[in-house]
């Protein structure tokens, strides 16, 4: 059985000290929505726009899978892993952190993936977005 491959997605910023537990609501929405939009993007197996919420020097950290670096090499992970057959993956945020100065943010949450080589499907839980507040996702 193959083990299945989960995307964690690091958008180029760090965790860093002087965070705050939760952000306003206002910005903890903003958060969700980008991340239901590229969720959707991802499920919807369009490469060019889920690649598009990384920033140019972003990082892919597949699960179980080499760490792939810069936007262009993103969306050709993400284009081979869409092309499997049965392709299927949903992220969902359960914790959003925004920095005190708010100039930067992180959500963890769960993601699930399904090919047909997958079987049961994965469903692990971990970071899978990183966000800058400021900027949209970069």
């Amino acid at each position: 059985m193959k083990t299945g491959f989960c995307a964690i997605v690091l958008l180029g910023v760090a965790l860093v000290p002087g965070v705050s537990s939760a952000a306003s609501p206002s910005e903890e929405q903003r958060i969700r929505d980008l991340d239901k939009s590229w969720s959707a993007f991802a499920a919807g197996k369009d490469a060019a726009k889920t690649a598009s919420f990384y920033a140019e020097d972003a990082s892919l950290l597949p699960f179980n899978g080499p760490i792939v670096n810069g936007k262009a090499k993103i969306q050709e992970t993400w284009a081979g892993l869409m092309k499997e057959p049965g392709f299927a993956i949903h992220f969902e945020p359960t914790r959003i952190v925004v920095a005190k100065s708010h100039d930067m943010a992180y959500d963890i949450g769960t993601f699930t993936r399904h090919s047909l080589d997958s079987h049961p499907p994965v469903r692990p839980e971990g970071p899978q977005k990183i966000a800058d507040v400021r900027g949209g996702t970069t």
